[in-house]
């Protein structure tokens, strides 16, 4: 599941054109920090990431 939802934002924030990591990429790479640690909070970091993609799409 990580992998399907890093791709996915790996994809969008090649389409960006400022180079900036995107939000949903942010919060990927802290449930990745979070994950050994606070496996709930990583979750849920995860599921932002999520939410955050979709919404994204609603706007693009």
């Amino acid at each position: 599941m990580f992998n399907t939802i890093w791709n996915r934002i790996s994809t969008t924030a090649s389409s960006t054109r400022t180079g900036e990591p995107t939000q949903a990429q942010r919060l990927m790479e802290n449930a990745e920090r979070y994950a050994g640690r606070t496996p709930a909070y990583a979750y849920d970091l995860r599921r932002a990431a999520q939410a955050q993609l979709l919404l994204d799409s609603y706007v693009a």
